[in-house]
């Protein structure tokens, strides 16, 4: 659709598709409302809901477009040229989609047997190092003071028993 000299350009079908998305974050997070406003009830449900949304709307304006008429030239140009760089990104990614996807295997399997905290701890060591941080400190930093607070968190705030060895 033209509005003067721009151009509206709307991704109908991913549109609606993250609408359907929204409305049904939307439901669910005024439902568990209605059921129970406790801290306990809640604690997961509307931070992730309101994350949701947020993340929704944000990608809703990126679907979007205006653009100005006399710019279609250019843009094509530069889309032209860029293009052939994402083509070797997109390749290299699946083999460390597939590790990753096996890591994550390996995580769910070795909760039962190395505790929750410890393999978390691992797991998150390990998947940042295969997505590309290299350096010890915050390997080590971050997946320790997350894993020690997720444990933390299960354990004391949300009452659900996870098998763990150090907390």
């Amino acid at each position: 659709m033209r509005i003067g000299s721009s151009r509206l350009r709307v991704e109908w079908g991913h549109l609606a598709f993250v609408l359907a998305i929204a409305a049904f974050c939307a439901w669910y997070w005024l439902d568990a409302r209605a059921a129970s406003t406790s801290t306990q009830n809640l604690l997961l449900i509307q931070p992730a809901a309101l994350l949701a949304l947020f993340l929704c709307a944000v990608i809703a304006t990126r679907l979007v477009n205006v653009e100005r008429v006399a710019d279609e030239a250019k843009s094509g140009e530069e889309s032209a040229g860029a293009a052939a760089p994402w083509e070797a990104l997109r390749h290299s990614g699946a083999l460390r989609g597939v590790l990753f996807a096996a890591l994550l295997g390996a995580y769910v399997a070795a909760v039962l047997f190395a505790g929750f905290d410890l393999a978390t701890f691992v797991f998150l060591a390990a998947g940042m190092f295969l997505l590309g941080e290299r350096r010890p400190l915050v390997l080590v930093g971050f997946a320790a003071l997350f894993a020690a607070a997720l444990s933390y968190s299960f354990k004391n705030m949300l009452s659900v028993p996870v098998p763990t060895i150090f907390f």
